[in-house]
Formats: C-alpha cells, structure tokens, sequence
C-alpha cells in the first residue's frame, strides 16, 4: 500500500488519466442531474482540451531585439557582430572580441536598421565570459530582451539564434539591404558544459557562423537562454583569385564538427548586470500560465468557448431530452471503457497466442529505498509514470532543490501482458543507471523485472520495482 502523503500526492497528480477513463466505470444510471450536467461538462472540456493550440515563437519581436555591432578600429578596419537590447533600451549586449578593438583607441556602436546607426561605449568587459556591454548615446526604441535562467533550459530544447552571419552578406548574390536583415536558424540545446576558464556554456546546433558572436540564443517563448559566442571551426587554406583573377593561398575557417556550437549562458551575464545596477527582464517560472496566455491568446479564447460550452451543457442537461440523451452517452461511455480493460475470457484467448498474461491478484508498484521517496509505495497502472522536478511534466515529484534531478529525468511504465517495466532515460542531464551501474541510454527502454533497481543520478536515489498483492 502506497503511504499517506505520498499517495495523496501520486493520486493528485494522476487525476487527468483517471478522468478520461476510470470514472466513468463509476457512474451509474441513477446520476441526478448535477451529475448528468458535470458529465456533459467534463466531457465538453476534454474534447476541447485534447485539441492542441499551434502557435509560434513571436519572431517579429526576437528580431527587433537584435542589432549588428559595429567596431571600427583606429587604422579604421571595421569588424561586425551581433548584439541585442537590454535594460531600459538604452545598453546592448554583444561578445568582447566583437568590440575588442576598443581597446586599441577603436570606436563602437550599433547598426539599427537602414541609415539608422547609433554610436555606443564600452562600460563593462569580460574577457574570461568574453561578455561586453555597451552603453548607447540615445534610445533605438527596440525592445529590450526578456531572459530564461538556467532552470528554466533543458536538453533538447529548441532555440533560434539570431544575428548577422557575414557569409549572408555575399554582395554577389543578395542586395546591399541585406547587411541590415536579421538571420535566423533553428536548432536544439544539445548539452549544458563548461568552457576552458569554467563560464556556462549551451552546445546547440542551430547554425551560427562568424558574424553571429554576440547575438541572441532564444527559446520558443521569445525569451534568451544565452549568447552565441562560438563555432567548432578549423583554419584552412584555400585557392581564391585576387584582383587580376589569379588564384593566390588564402587562409579560412570551416566547419570542424557538424552542427556545434555554443551560446553562453545567460546567467553568466544576468549576475554582471545586478552589480551594475542595470535593469533586465526575466522569466518567472511560477507565472507560467500567464506567459503562455500573453504569447498565445487564441489559448485564452479557447478556453472562454470550452466554458461557454460548459453552461450551454449545463443547461441542457436539465431539460427532460437532455437527460434521456446524458443517460446514452453514460451508456456509451460504460461500454467504451469496458472495452479498454480486456476481460478475464479476453486474457485467456491473448495467452493461447503469445504465452503470456498478466497475474491476476498482484499489482505492479515502485517503491523508495533511498531519497526523498525512501520508504513510500507508489500505485502503477498502464499509464506511463514520468519522474523528475517539474509538476507540469511528471506524475512522481521530486523537490525543487533537488538540482541533481531534471526537470523530467526518466519515463516508468509496466507492460501488464509480458509481466515486465520499461525504463526510459528522458535525456536527463546526470542520467538514468541500472543498479549494475549500467547507463539508460536516453530514448531507449530497458525491461525490468519485478525487484530489480535502478536510480536516478547517484545511488541516493534508488527505486524498486515489483508486484504486490492487491488489498
């Protein structure tokens, strides 16, 4: 039997499977009519909410965000970046090798849009983060970026990395209204690392090429997880013609690896600018719901029709047609789920073909041996049971400061034909292990039998699997 406070709150996170299926089992014909009117209600919202809302990141205001970085040095050779707006509208934010050339007597800036250019100065550098701020002379009226720390980023997770790449600029393909053109790539959080001198870094594998340093990396809510600072680049030489067309050794960088690359994170810069005093924006992960309603409002017109249906439903089922037709759809609901749960003469014919059937009387469950969890008994069904930090994402919670378990870290469900679990690593970032110290490749189901362990992170939090007679 699963304990108290831990079954209070596995059933309380289980309760939307629970409620497209089980609890129809449980009403009978006799319903009153605040029973037929809920029933109709919930199912009305069900539908509603099984349909997904597709919106995409608000790209028009990522891209206004973002600047090209000038820096023009005292021989008057001109390099070029990308930055974005920070603060109050009146800084921007780029890589220090972008605007190194300060160092030497050079002056900076940012190219905001066509004969719009605005001259900046260096007031904070880093050469350790490789991180600069710029303090521009007047207003650009671009938005500031909004930020997403590091608790708020997972592997896998897609971003957009926005900038100049100079190769864009080819001014013997594309016009000269290019050089102003936001460019932008797609791609994924590939790994969470540490460069040489220990600043955070994102590996991702959205295209970022020289001209991109200093350029924003953003998540699919608009909001910048870090700054795209560098390439796996190798220095060749190759044959280019000169002036008169004769082909002369030139040295260039290619590609090294296929698709890495690194942002910095965007802790590394939000902790500078607390020092300075320098205003920013941050994501709150608690306001959640109201960020996904101000990205997305067709979500919140979604959910004002779902209740309008809702009362419309309510005030049917208290008419003498609606009751007749609430008791059909019970009706229909019972036989539905009937056929979700095969019968015992169903069982027995599966078994004559595959020699397998589940074991009548037992239950499979997971149990806490070490953790947070050491001690309790969790209830399986065959739904699948994810495990790691976030509410949102998993029915089995670990605390917030448990900073050694992801977000979501590992996927548990139990297969009641072949008497077996699967374990599947969720691309966790300290990994899934087997109690061999075997490592549960991410996306990969293992086959558990019952009391057999496995653990998430360390062998401080252990878990077992295993079947146990029904009370």
């Amino acid at each position: 039997m699963i304990s108290g406070a831990a079954r209070n709150k596995y059933q309380a996170s289980n309760i939307r499977h629970q409620a497209e299926g089980v609890c129809f089992m449980e009403i009978s014909y006799s319903c009153n009519r605040f029973e037929q009117a809920t029933l109709i209600a919930v199912m009305m919202m069900v539908l509603l909410h099984a349909v997904p809302v597709w919106a995409s990141p608000p790209i028009d205001e990522m891209k206004d965000s973002t600047v090209r970085i000038l820096c023009i040095s005292a021989n008057n050779d001109m390099g070029t970046g990308s930055g974005f707006i920070i603060g109050n509208g009146k800084h921007a934010v780029t890589n220090w090798h972008v605007v190194a050339c300060t160092a030497g007597g050079g002056k900076t800036g940012i190219l905001c849009g066509q004969n719009c250019a605005v001259k900046g100065e260096v007031i904070w550098k880093s050469e350790k983060k490789d991180l600069a701020i710029l303090k521009l002379e007047q207003e650009t009226g671009k938005p500031p970026v909004e930020f997403a720390g590091g608790d708020m980023v997972e592997d896998a997770e897609t971003v957009y990395a926005l900038g100049f790449p100079g190769a864009a600029d080819d001014g013997q393909i594309v016009g000269s209204q290019s050089v102003t053109q936001v460019k932008i790539s797609r791609g994924i959080i590939s790994a969470s690392v540490s460069s040489q001198v220990g600043t955070k870094l994102y590996q991702n594998d959205a295209a970022i090429n020289p001209g991109n340093s200093g350029g924003p990396l953003f998540n699919e809510y608009g909001e910048v997880v870090g700054i795209n600072v560098a390439k796996a680049l190798a220095a060749v030489v190759v044959l280019r013609p000169d002036e008169v067309g004769v082909p002369v050794p030139t040295i260039t960088r290619v590609p090294e690896g296929e698709g890495i690359g690194w942002a910095i994170q965007a802790d590394e810069l939000l902790s500078e600018l607390e020092k300075l005093g320098i205003p920013y924006n941050e994501a709150d992960e608690t306001d959640y719901i109201a960020r996904v309603w101000q990205r997305y409002p067709e979500m919140f017109w979604g959910i004002a029709c779902s209740l309008m249906l809702s009362l419309l439903a309510l005030l049917f089922a208290f008419t003498q047609r609606g009751r007749v037709m609430v008791r059909e759809a019970v009706s229909k609901s019972r036989a539905v789920v009937s056929k979700r749960f095969p019968s015992e003469s169903d069982l027995r014919g599966f078994k004559n073909l595959v020699g397998l059937r589940p074991v009548v009387g037992l239950r499979p469950v997971l149990k806490g041996i070490t953790g947070d969890f050491a001690g309790s008994v969790f209830e399986m069904d065959e739904d699948l049971l994810a495990i790691g930090r976030n509410p949102r994402l998993c029915q089995l919670v670990f605390p917030g400061n448990a900073t050694d378990i992801s977000k979501r870290h590992c996927i548990l469900r139990y297969d009641v034909i072949k008497r077996v679990f699967l374990l599947e690593d969720a691309w966790s970032a300290n990994g899934t292990f087997l109690i061999s110290g075997e490592h549960v490749r991410p996306g990969t189901p293992y086959m558990l039998k019952p009391g057999d362990r496995f653990y998430l992170s360390d062998p401080n939090n252990l878990f077992e699997v295993g079947l146990e007679k029904e009370s």
